[in-house]
């Protein structure tokens, strides 16, 4: 779906970007061992976090959580991005819900109007058959009418000459 792909990619951006306020090489992700994959699955490096942990508490702590007025933490930035895209009023998965629950409703009313003509259309020409088949019949008739009086017709001449 094409709505996914944006998110996807604002999402690696948001996990590939570095938080300001931190001196350290403890800013992004990718400075405590977590990065992404191939596949765009998270990884994560043990001896890089574990150092990084025992080393640079602090600011894996404000990595996550930053503590200046003007600046989210990775938490922080996912947290909010992801409100914004899983918001069930407003968010960017419930308004492409939305936009796809109008077009099945205007395509079950489109198939509904085809449906209530062709049934119309079906029974002008059911109509026409029948009427035709009468119309058939009554020429029948009349073939066979005439068909006995141009015999009768020929008996009587015949009779007229035999006489």
């Amino acid at each position: 779906d094409s709505a996914v792909r944006p998110i996807n990619s604002n999402l690696q951006a948001l996990l590939g970007k570095s938080v300001s306020g931190i001196e350290s090489s403890c800013n992004r992700l990718a400075g405590i061992g977590i990065s992404r994959d191939l596949n765009g699955k998270l990884q994560i490096d043990d001896s890089i976090l574990t150092d990084a942990l025992s080393s640079k508490l602090d600011d894996v702590k404000m990595l996550f959580t930053a503590d200046s007025s003007d600046t989210h933490g990775i938490a922080g930035q996912l947290y909010d991005y992801l409100d914004g895209v899983l918001n069930p009023v407003d968010g960017t998965i419930a308004s492409r819900e939305k936009g796809l629950q109008n077009s099945i409703d205007d395509l079950q009313e489109r198939q509904i109007s085809i449906e209530s003509r062709i049934t119309k259309r079906e029974e002008i020409l059911w109509d026409q058959f029948n009427s035709l088949e009468l119309l058939l019949g009554n020429y029948q008739a009349t073939s066979n009418y005439l068909g006995q009086q141009i015999s009768a017709l020929a008996n009587l001449n015949e009779q007229i000459a035999n006489r």
